[in-house]
């Protein structure tokens, strides 16, 4: 404990998303006099082995040593929507954590956007934590704050956010909320304006959540004064860090599940040889120094507290006797007991012929014995809706088609289908290696109609929409219940 303030300064030179697994500089460090550091989490990644407990520990012993500068602690998104460092769905209790943990900066994903409205207006009334919205309207309105000023040791450092969603998503979130994303270029552009014309600032940071599309370098080269971009992108086929002229791109690897540090220098920035301390400290590491970087009392008692409260009040749906496999355990093809129950669950509750989902729509596997409608949330996408439409029998052929074309492996945008029996013709061309189809036991029918029920809004990109949608829509895991409640489980032991 008496060393804790020297050996959490070590965690300085760390980032949260950069592929290597040992400390490693991307630029020389050379401390100076305007600092400041970001605590970088990411909520998309299941790292319950550090939890937030740990990284408030972490924050504060930063906050020990002044040559730090100032500390922040940012969320880059999934707040409010399958959150993995909060285990909680009630959005009180999440409010509540992330008031504790003293988070400074929040961003949203493409799932808070498109699921969690209520929770950020929610938020935007009760959260300590500054939303930055960027390029997000509602009702043609800015959605919370379109930028936030620091001052730091003299110097003014002004911080923004963007998004954007791919082209189905953007016609869901138009059809069915108030909500819609605009221009990120555009908005880019009058931004940087206006934080370098009438704020007056010093330094830029961009905090980027955007899809594929909308590549950063195009934001980067339209607004050359954006000093640093913290980019959040899921594309992992570019360089995970990269300097555009005077821009200095940062990118999270998907593949790491690490909670760290960004050191900025202010000194630095205006002059040729201007640096980032940029490293990394991952999971292990962290773990091995478990002596040092305790978890914080206050905030784990909160946590233990909120689990306790949810355990008394959340009562039992089901018990099961065996464990309720999830697809993706064996990346490979396969319809698991959990799978079966689920589409025996959407056919009788919807009455459709075929129910289709997308293999990461069942998240974990269930373990035998009592089962809650909480276990359920924590198990499965909660917020995702199945609606039922009518399809003609070429159009469902199409889909089983392009939704399967991973086979023989098995991957999270992989369709999955109920009463269907194939044959693989690997010979044939991509689009007809599927030979042999039958719906129910028999052929199916190209001219005919199909009743299926499809989750409202699918990921997997060679998915087109289809069909004509019968209005009808209920969220998956209250399907799943009411289901578990009222038929005999012993059948998918």
């Amino acid at each position: 404990m008496k060393n804790l303030k020297n050996k959490l300064f070590g965690l300085v030179l760390i980032s949260t998303f950069v592929g290597c697994t040992s400390i490693k500089e991307y630029f020389a460090p050379k401390p100076g006099e305007n600092e400041f550091t970001f605590v970088w989490i990411d909520s998309s990644k299941k790292n319950t082995d550090i939890g937030l407990p740990r990284v408030k520990t972490i924050v504060e012993g930063l906050k020990q040593d002044k040559k730090n500068g100032k500390v922040l602690l940012l969320e880059t998104g999934n707040i409010f929507i399958d959150n993995q460092y909060i285990p909680f769905n009630n959005i009180d209790d999440i409010i509540k954590v992330l008031n504790e943990t003293g988070v400074k900066y929040l961003t949203l994903s493409d799932d808070d956007i498109l699921y969690g409205k209520k929770d950020v207006e929610l938020f935007k009334k009760r959260g300590d934590a500054t939303l930055l919205t960027g390029n997000i309207l509602e009702n043609n309105l800015n959605l919370n704050k379109l930028y936030d000023i620091q001052k730091i040791r003299g110097k003014k450092v002004g911080i923004f956010s963007l998004n954007s969603l791919d082209n189905r998503k953007t016609k869901y979130l138009e059809s069915n909320t108030s909500l819609k994303i605009v221009d990120p270029l555009y908005y880019s552009k009058y931004i940087v304006k206006t934080l370098k014309e009438n704020e007056k600032v010093d330094f830029i940071i961009l905090i980027a959540n955007l899809d594929n599309d909308n590549k950063i370098e195009n934001i980067v080269n339209l607004s050359p004064q954006i000093d640093l971009v913290i980019d959040n992108s899921p594309s992992n086929k570019t360089k995970l860090n990269t300097k555009i002229k005077d821009t200095v791109i940062l990118r999270r690897d998907k593949t790491k599940e690490e909670v760290g540090i960004i050191k900025v220098d202010l000194d630095k920035f205006n002059s040729d040889n201007y640096t980032i301390d940029y490293s990394i400290y991952d999971k292990d590491v962290i773990l091995k120094n478990s002596d040092n970087i305790f978890e914080n009392k206050k905030l784990n008692t909160t946590f233990n507290t909120i689990t306790e409260e949810l355990k008394k009040n959340t009562p039992q749906i089901a018990t099961i006797n065996s464990e309720l496999i999830a697809p993706l355990t064996n990346k490979e093809y396969k319809i698991t007991n959990y799978t079966k129950m689920i589409f025996d669950a959407i056919k009788k509750e919807l009455d459709v012929e075929v129910a289709i989902i997308e293999a990461d729509m069942i998240k974990t596997s269930l373990p035998a014995g009592t089962v809650t409608k909480v276990d359920l949330e924590n198990s499965l996408t909660p917020y995702q809706e199945i609606e039922v439409k009518k399809v003609k029998g070429n159009e469902l052929y199409e889909m089983i088609e392009k939704g399967m074309k991973s086979l023989p492996k098995l991957e999270k945008t992989t369709l999955l289908f109920s009463n269907i029996d194939f044959k693989l013709n690997p010979e044939n061309p991509i689009g007809r290696q599927i030979v042999e189809l039958k719906i129910n036991g028999k052929n199916i029918d190209l001219n005919g109609e199909y009743k299926i029920a499809v989750p409202v809004l699918l990921t997997n990109p060679d998915f087109d929409y289809i069909g004509v949608s019968q209005d009808e829509k209920r969220k998956i895991v209250d399907i799943v219940s009411d289901y578990m409640q009222n038929n005999d489980l012993t059948q998918y032991n």
